[in-house]
């Protein structure tokens, strides 16, 4: 469950990544997208130390 989530979280950054390097005129939908995969990552690692 661990490996996957950090595997899934490798796979968001890269992507963000090559985002940010190809379109950086979408910088404001850049920075929202961080938000929620940062958002989504401490909840998941809340269902994982609540379970």
């Amino acid at each position: 469950m661990v490996s996957f989530f950090s595997s899934l979280n490798c796979i968001l950054f890269k992507s963000v990544i090559f985002i940010f390097h190809t379109q950086k005129k979408y910088h404001m939908g850049l920075s929202m997208m961080m938000a929620v995969v940062v958002h989504s990552q401490y909840r998941g690692v809340f269902l994982l130390e609540t379970m």
